[in-house]
This record gives structure tokens, C-alpha cells and sequence, in this order.
């Protein structure tokens, strides 16, 4: 630059030059140099270890802008992805500056593969892509310039997406004077103020839109914690609930409740929710409140549920007492049961599965292992969570139960059911299949657990080891475990045997050996059960490669078209997601499985990527 220049020809006119650390003169240099390869050059000229203190905070900052300009980079290669796929596609249109009218599948599908990003990941990066390329043009060139990064640009896309174009650039052109000085905080503050300056009337409308699209989510996070939260709910009655939540943990915490605010809220919303929350006493020395049962005054009179010094009101038994720091969390109800009135004009809901399925080993039911568990929408469980729901799965006579037999290696040769005992007299709901009872609304019939299935896997050649000492302390869990290996054991006998007939029919036939013989094929088009079953537990997912929909919940796709002859076979079936199982069908991509379960996706511009079978925890 020529002020670093000036001083050089400067100092070097004045006498002979001073030798400098390259780490002092790299450190000093970068924080002056624009983003781009030169900056690049000098931050890795040397080590962060060998420069000055004072250069260290303008070396991180110099990095950050590399980083900044790297993204702007790369956005600006996804929008021309973007752009060149909706030129070739006949039901997408481009604007005379290349601007796509909406991001294709064919587009989102190559750049899921490039970038390792699932479906939702690649349509929100091509849509960013977009809309800095063509929507908000100064955020694009403050990201590619450094003088805001990557999640300031995110946040200004975010917040400005329901605006018009002109109000989006009018809210752009009001915060990027100040966006890279200021925190995340700052700057959405900043955002949401030019946002309903810009339109007023219309924040009103979009608030009352987005609360439409209310809904609760569950997110798996590390140590086997999960985080449930609640999106787009209104305002103000969010605020209540917190304050309510608020009010009964310090009712708890007075009455003698360990532990942070922060965990007891936690422990309050959790009971809340699952009905398992106990009369709160007052706190010691407190004047007496009314008993468990009665109304203490009303919402009016007590907002947060908990008057001052009176007991506070939960969702369990009136009769239980708070017991303080002997139980830290809730007990998950062995059955979910819906608080009457049921809505529905009196008619209580048939008891159906619980909504989460869970996968375990063989060896860690029966306390031979301590491999993992696995519950859709959590992830991986904790040996002792697993244990846990597997006893309320097995005392839950709606939860069904199967066993996968896999190889060595984890991958899925054989499925089968578990057979359950009978339900004794009297434990079921009234009624055969819900009978008279239940259809009258005379009450409500026993409800489902949790744990809707349990999915236990098994080597093949664990199946050839006695019994031994592995074996659950639960009793119950023992017989269904017992249970789980006959079944086992009988699965991979027939398929041992339909693999021999099969494949000695179809040696005669063809003269090839290694060839799938079709044991199991169907002549329908439809696959039947035991196909489906074996597929899926051998897939996993969908079998796109960034993927995570349950292969259960999937679409069961002829790799090779039924129509053109392609078997209803588990060598020529995959588990695909809707979304995927349409970009299969587009008429650019290809999709073969080579060998039973390896998926080889090709894009329209010749880049192959290989997906083979997810194996299972044993």
C-alpha cells in the first residue's frame, strides 16, 4: 500500500535498516491489506506463535475477512450453480441479469452432494446464494470486502426475507454502516427497529402470518441431552408461560429444591408437560396455604401460579409431596394418558404406538455390552437411557418389538418380529380392538408409552453363542430378549434356505455364480412386508448420501424401474425420501445400485458420489 511504502523508502533514507522478525512485519502488514490472496500470502508467512502482541487481535480480525471473501466466493459460485441449472430446466424461468425465479432440484441435489449438506441445508444455502447475488447487492459486497462476515449476512437475509425488495434494501442500506462493529444482538436489534420503520403496517401482518406456522421441535445435543423448544408461538403468551414456569421453580427452589434457577425451570416445564409435576409445599416458616386441590385465587389473583408463601400447583397427584434434591427430574409416565375433557366431542382417541422408535443392542439389553442406543429424534442413547425405556417398552403391551440379524461388519441379513405374551385380564383397554366402551366415551382407554417400537440387533454370530451370564436383571426384559434370539435364530434359517433354493434355480438358468438369485423377490410391484422390513433395516435412511429420513418412513424405490423389468428384490430396492425419490426420476440425474444396498448417485455434470448400507450398532 503506499502509506507502508512511504514509511519503507522513508526509513531506509535515513540510515541503514533495522532487521525485523517476518512474524512482527506479516502481523503488521495484514491488518492493512484487503481480503483476497495477498492477505492469504502474508497470514501464512508465519506462524501466529512468532508475532508480536500487538498484531495478534488484527491477525484474527485479518482472518476473518479471508473468511469473509471465502464465503462470498463460494456463494457466488453456488448462485451460478443456481442459475446455469434453471437455464436447462423448461419449468424454471431466468431473468435477463441470470437471476433464477426459484432454486431447482437439480441444483439443491448437486450442491447437497458437493458440500456434505442435507436437503434443507443446501435449499437455505442456494437460497442465501441468491438473494445476496441479486436481493441485497451491498451485503454481498460488504461479505466479499470483509466488513461483515458470514453470520451478518445470514442475519440481514433472515430478517429482511418477508420484505419487499425495495423495503430490503432500504433496511440494508440503514444497518451496514455500523453491521461489522456491532454484536449479533446489536445488529438484529438494529434490524427489527429499520424493519418496522420500513413498513409498519406490515410488520404487524407478518407477525400474525408467522404465528400460523407455530410448532414445538426436538433437537438432539451432546452428552445425550436434547434441547425442546417451541418456534414462532406468540409473543406475549410465550412471555407467560416463561413467567409461570418462573414462578413455580422459585416455589420450588423456597421449598427446597437443589440446583441452579436455570435447571429447576427445566425440571418445572418438564413436569408440566408429562403430568408428573408434585404439589409444591410452602416454603418453611410460610403461612399456610389452601390444600392441594383448590383454588388459591385464580389467574387473576396469581398469575404465576404460586402465591406468595402459598403452595404452588403442579400437574401430578395433588397427594405427592416435592421431594426436593432426591429426585432431580420428573419420571417419564410408563403410559401417556390425555387429561379429560378430551376435546373431540367427548370421544376418547383409540391407544395407538408411541411416536419414538428405538434401536439397541442385543448385547446391551442384556448387560453384556455397553454399546449405544439409538432414538429417532434424539439420536444416540446412553446404554443406561436405553435400558430405562426399553423396561417401560416392555411392560407397554401397544409397543411392538423386532430383532435385526446383521454381519460382523453391522449390515442387516435377516429381520423378524418378537413375539409378545398375551395381555393379561383386565390390563388392556376395554373392548375388543376399542370396543363399545371407547366408542361411547364412557373413558378413556389405556394409552401408549413412549417408545412406539424397539428395534433390538443382533450378529448373526452372537446367535450361535450360549446364553452364558448375559442376561438382563429385568425379568421382563429378559423373556422378550430370550424371545428375540429364537426369532432370530428362525429368520436367518429361512433365509438361509430360500438363498439355496434361489440361488442353485438360478445357476441352472443363468451358469453365473455371485449374482443375486431373488430369494425374496416379489412379482408384485408393491413389495411386500418381509422385503420392506429387510430393506429398511438395511438402509437405514434414504439413501441419499446427506440424508437422515428414517428408510422406515421412506419411499421403497426400484432402483431399475418395475416397468423395465427391474425386480421387486432387496438387490434392486432402496429406501428414498419423497424429495429424493423425485430427483431420481429427474431426467439428468442416474441412480444404480451396483451391489445389494451400494447406491451410486451421478449429477448432471458427471460427479458420482457412493452411498452404501448404514450399519448398525452391535
Amino acid at each position: 500500500m503506499p502509506e507502508v511504502e512511504a514509511e519503507y523508502l522513508e526509513a531506509l533514507a535515513a540510515g541503514p535498516a533495522a532487521e525485523m522478525p517476518a512474524g512482527v512485519v506479516a502481523g503488521r502488514v495484514a491488518e492493512l491489506l484487503p481480503p483476497g490472496p495477498d492477505l492469504a500470502g502474508w497470514l501464512a508467512l508465519a506462524p501466529v506463535a512468532d508475532m508480536e502482541d500487538g498484531a495478534l487481535a488484527g491477525v484474527a480480525a485479518g482472518f476473518r475477512r479471508l473468511a469473509s471473501w471465502a464465503a462470498a466466493g463460494e456463494l457466488a459460485a453456488v448462485a451460478e450453480l443456481v442459475s446455469r441449472s434453471a437455464r436447462a430446466d423448461a419449468d424454471a424461468h431466468v431473468d435477463g441479469d441470470g437471476r433464477p425465479d426459484r432454486v431447482t432440484a437439480d441444483a439443491a441435489g448437486q450442491i447437497a452432494l458437493a458440500l456434505a449438506l442435507s436437503a434443507d441445508g443446501a435449499q437455505a444455502w442456494a437460497d442465501l446464494a441468491i438473494t445476496l447475488a441479486w436481493r441485497l447487492p451491498q451485503t454481498r459486497e460488504a461479505l466479499a470486502t470483509g466488513r461483515i462476515d458470514l453470520p451478518r449476512a445470514r442475519t440481514i437475509a433472515r430478517v429482511t426475507d418477508r420484505l419487499g425488495e425495495a423495503a430490503a434494501r432500504q433496511v440494508e442500506q440503514a444497518v451496514l454502516g455500523r453491521a461489522g462493529q456491532q454484536s449479533l444482538g446489536q445488529l438484529h436489534a438494529a434490524l427489527r427497529r429499520a424493519v418496522v420503520k420500513a413498513d409498519p403496517a406490515g410488520a404487524e401482518r407478518r407477525r400474525e402470518d408467522a404465528e400460523q406456522n407455530a410448532r414445538v421441535a426436538l433437537y438432539p445435543e451432546d452428552e445425550g441431552t436434547a434441547t425442546l423448544a417451541g418456534y414462532a408461538l406468540p409473543g406475549v403468551h410465550a412471555a407467560a408461560a416463561m413467567s409461570r414456569i418462573t414462578a413455580l421453580a422459585k416455589a420450588m427452589k423456597a421449598a427446597g429444591a437443589a440446583g441452579r434457577i436455570d435447571q429447576v425451570r427445566a425440571r418445572v416445564f418438564l413436569g408440566l408437560l408429562l403430568g408428573t409435576l408434585p404439589y409444591i409445599p410452602p416454603a418453611p416458616g410460610a403461612p399456610a396455604g389452601p390444600p392441594p386441590g383448590e383454588d388459591p385465587g385464580g389467574a387473576e389473583d396469581d398469575p404465576g401460579g404460586a402465591g406468595p408463601g402459598g403452595p404452588a400447583r403442579g400437574g401430578g397427584d395433588g397427594g405427592d409431596r416435592f421431594t426436593g434434591p432426591t429426585g432431580p427430574w420428573p419420571d417419564v409416565p410408563t403410559s401417556r394418558k390425555p387429561a379429560p375433557p378430551w376435546p373431540l366431542g367427548g370421544v376418547w382417541p383409540a391407544p395407538g404406538g408411541g411416536l419414538l422408535d428405538m434401536t439397541v443392542p442385543w448385547a446391551t439389553l442384556a448387560g453384556a455390552s455397553a454399546a449405544p442406543g439409538r432414538l429417532t429424534r434424539l439420536g444416540t442413547i446412553t446404554p443406561s437411557q436405553a435400558m430405562g425405556l426399553a423396561g417401560l417398552a416392555a411392560r407397554d403391551p401397544t409397543s411392538r418389538w423386532r430383532v435385526i440379524v446383521t454381519t460382523a461388519g453391522g449390515r442387516a441379513i435377516a429381520v423378524a418380529a418378537i413375539p409378545r405374551p398375551a395381555a393379561r385380564t383386565g390390563h388392556g383397554p376395554p373392548g375388543a380392538r376399542h370396543g363399545p366402551a371407547v366408542a361411547s366415551g364412557q373413558g378413556p382407554p389405556r394409552s401408549s408409552g413412549p417408545v412406539g417400537r424397539v428395534t433390538v440387533t443382533i450378529s448373526a454370530s452372537a446367535l450361535r453363542h450360549p446364553l452364558g451370564t448375559d442376561r438382563a436383571q429385568d425379568p421382563v426384559l429378559a423373556a422378550l430378549l430370550d424371545r428375540a434370539r429364537t426369532a432370530a435364530g428362525r429368520a436367518v434359517a429361512r433365509a438361509a434356505a430360500g438363498r439355496a433354493v434361489a440361488g442353485a434355480a438360478g445357476q441352472a438358468v443363468t451358469g453365473r455364480a455371485g449374482e443375486c438369485a431373488h430369494p425374496m423377490a416379489s412379482r408384485s410391484y408393491r413389495p411386500p412386508p418381509r422385503i420392506r422390513e429387510l430393506v429398511a433395516a438395511r438402509d437405514g435412511t434414504c439413501r441419499f448420501a446427506t440424508c437422515r429420513q428414517p428408510a422406515s418412513r421412506c419411499d421403497l424405490d426400484h432402483t431399475i424401474p418395475w416397468h423395465r423389468g427391474g425386480p421387486t428384490c432387496a438387490c434392486n430396492l432402496g429406501g428414498e425420501c419423497r424429495r429424493h425419490h423425485q430427483l431420481k426420476q429427474h431426467p439428468r440425474w442416474r441412480l444404480a445400485q451396483t451391489a445389494q444396498g451400494t447406491f451410486y448417485w451421478t449429477t448432471p455434470v458427471g460427479r458420482t458420489y457412493i452411498v452404501r448400507p448404514d450399519p448398525h450398532i452391535l
